[in-house]
């Protein structure tokens, strides 16, 4: 009888200290949005400058990053994409699960200097977990056309910010909008400020 009392302590002990496992993915929309693979590319013209850019993906990759806490043990997605442009510009996307239920999407990169020493954030995201409806930057447009080409479920962003102008070395307001299609990415990108407008538009795409 003590045997089966200190069998059933030692149980209930042991049960205490064993964490249970939790695993946390990113959104499925986001990622129709913004996760493709290594070797994919974008090509993007701007009519006004009469300049071509392509957008190749050259790293992916792809993991659960565990965390443990005193109850659980944790796994949530990551995903992490490198772009380089046809003018040396590295891009950054950095998709991420959180342990709250939320998915995030980040973009970073290196425009701002020619030698490629300021990082720029350009797309902050949040989405709460399986809801994709429209936040306080962005909003989910029926269909848009660029070139001809009509669009559907496209992904309109828009971020207001300040950055530092290597040329006149002024603080300007920029304005950004991308325009993103699902399963296909990057439609079209709008960049305007006091002293330059830009407007790429896709040409062409291949996705791996």
């Amino acid at each position: 009888m003590r045997q089966l009392l200190f069998l059933i302590c030692l149980l209930s002990i042991t049960s205490c200290d064993i964490k249970k496992d939790r695993h946390f993915y990113l959104n499925k929309d986001l990622k129709t949005y913004f996760d493709y693979k290594l070797g994919s590319y974008w090509i993007y013209h701007d009519d006004a400058l009469n300049i071509t850019d392509t957008h190749k993906i050259i790293q992916y990759r792809s993991e659960m990053r565990g965390e443990h806490s005193d109850t659980y043990f944790d796994y949530q997605e990551s995903i992490s994409i490198t772009y380089a442009t046809t003018n040396d510009i590295i891009i950054y996307d950095q998709l991420e699960a959180t342990n709250t239920n939320y998915s995030l999407m980040h973009r970073t990169f290196n425009s701002e200097k020619p030698n490629n020493s300021y990082f720029r954030d350009e797309i902050e995201m949040s989405i709460y977990g399986g809801t994709f409806n429209a936040g306080s930057n962005y909003m989910i447009l029926a269909d848009y056309t660029v070139k001809g080409i009509k669009y559907t479920n496209v992904l309109h962003y828009i971020n207001d910010m300040c950055i530092n102008n290597y040329k006149s070395g002024l603080t300007e307001t920029v304005k950004i909008e991308y325009f993103i299609a699902k399963d296909i990415g990057i439609i079209e990108k709008r960049y305007s400020s006091p002293t330059e407008t830009q407007c790429w538009k896709l040409v062409s795409y291949h996705l791996n």
